[in-house]
């Protein structure tokens, strides 16, 4: 897979993160083994692509991804039940 030269490409481990500046960002174990792009949006910000696909956007001051919604729960916790999300 390849990236436009402006991003930061990082490979995903066998255990579903990325280093970044000498920390551990979980991604998803589903992209094990694979290449994710970065790129920089504003100042500690940076959208993480698998491609064209747009996975989130990594904040650096908490160093995990949100998505589209701004959370950073993941589903399945019992923390992130939404009723919002209920369809």
């Amino acid at each position: 897979m390849e990236y436009p030269g402006h991003f930061e490409v990082r490979l995903v481990s066998r255990n579903s993160g990325i280093r970044w500046k000498k920390h551990w960002v979980c991604v998803t174990h589903t992209l094990a083994g694979e290449y994710v792009g970065l790129e920089e949006v504003d100042d500690g910000f940076w959208d993480v692509y698998f491609g064209p696909v747009k996975l989130g956007r990594m904040n650096e001051r908490i160093l995990r991804i949100e998505d589209h919604k701004g959370r950073t729960v993941r589903r399945g916790s019992p923390t992130a039940a939404d009723p919002a999300d209920a369809v």
